[in-house]
């Protein structure tokens, strides 16, 4: 293990900041930040902010400001400035803001002295753009500044977390933006002989009011497979109708044959973790979005990572590899899903963000 040094030979102090509980939480982005800190903490001692959310008059105020993407506004609030201030004054080396709600104190850190490394879990100008449900776009200016603003600073490194949002955030910089997606689940055995089971997973919570209205949208279409769904949300069970029905993922036995995963978001940006875990849980994966940059080269990509158009799609895969010749499509998988849990093993995924540190670390600065 490599130790990064800081001022003096001393162990590199590294001011990390999160959403308070941020790390806590089962969701995707409570997975990253988990793991980012472990990472880090292999490194440099952490000097930690656990961001607090503002009260809802000043999210309101926040978001008529337009200075933000509206899932953001709840980080800039003067306390949040108070604990910077107080962590700065112990002397840090380099800082590294694990959300894109930390990105509001990267020019004060800044005025110490102190480089940043920004690590966005979304890249929501990317969102905006491909978010057609309700008023998703209307934000789209705003996360475009928000971006542009700490990507072109100087003090500032930026780490992306898919290769979707390095292209978009990178605006055909030279060198290119570097990544650092998550990395895959613990996978589950495919038991000898299984084939295709006409079975839809879909996992993961619809709290955030993109998803659930993409969620929703879906629904409307009153979609009919031939094939059970195994929906882990009950609130996403209720929604799908009848072919759903609401099962813990305990329950589910994910070696007992190939199934297919669903993701319903119809918007890009971020890394859709729910991707690897299906894979990784013997499913291809079947999106409303483009995942194709994320799994480019893989061999079989193409074949189990499927853009698909509505539900009438949807039913055209699962007839497709109900079809197929089972020993051979399994056989493919299998090879498919070898290259993607070495390409997202969670030491190589999380490596650019640490060399990111260190070079932000050793880099001369005057405050």
């Amino acid at each position: 293990m490599t130790m990064l040094a800081g001022v003096g030979g001393a162990k590199l102090r590294c001011l990390v900041l999160l959403p308070a509980q941020g790390d806590s939480a089962p969701s995707g982005d409570g997975i990253v930040l988990r793991r980012a800190v472990a990472e880090l903490s292999r490194h440099a001692d952490l000097v930690r902010v656990d961001l607090v959310s503002a009260s809802v008059p000043r999210r309101l105020l926040n978001l008529l400001r337009f200075n933000a993407p509206p899932e953001l506004a709840r980080y800039d609030t003067a306390r949040n400035y108070e604990l910077v201030a107080d962590a700065l004054a112990g002397g840090v080396d380099v800082a590294c803001l694990l959300h894109e709600g930390a990105f509001f104190f990267a020019d004060m850190i800044a005025s110490r002295g102190v480089g940043c490394v920004l690590y966005p879990h979304n890249a929501h100008s990317v969102i905006s753009e491909t978010d057609r449900a309700g008023f998703g776009w209307l934000f789209g200016a705003a996360a475009k500044r928000f971006e542009r603003k700490h990507r072109d600073a100087p003090h500032n490194r930026v780490v992306c977390i898919s290769r979707t949002d390095a292209a978009a955030l990178g605006g055909g910089a030279t060198p290119p933006l570097a990544v650092a997606p998550p990395g895959a689940p613990p996978p589950a055995p495919l038991a000898t002989g299984a084939g295709f089971q006409r079975e839809i997973a879909l996992t993961g919570s619809y709290e955030w009011w993109r998803k659930r209205r993409h969620l929703v949208r879906f629904a409307r279409q009153k979609p009919s497979f031939d094939a059970p769904m195994l929906v882990t949300d009950a609130g996403a069970a209720e929604q799908l109708g009848c072919e759903a029905r609401h099962v813990k993922a305990s329950d589910i036995n994910w070696s007992s044959g190939l199934r297919v995963g669903l993701i319903t978001d119809g918007f890009s940006g971020g890394f859709k973790l729910k991707a690897l875990e299906y894979v990784a849980l013997n499913c291809a994966v079947l999106s409303l979005c483009d995942l194709g940059l994320e799994f480019a080269g893989l061999p079989h990509a193409d074949e189990f990572v499927i853009q698909v158009r509505d539900a009438h799609h949807i039913r055209q895969v699962l007839d497709r590899f109900q079809s197929a010749d089972q020993e051979a499509l399994v056989g493919r998988f299998g090879a498919f899903k070898a290259a993607c849990l070495q390409r997202f093993d969670w030491a190589t995924c999380l490596a650019p963000l640490t060399q990111a540190v260190l070079a932000q670390a050793q880099e001369p600065r005057e405050s």
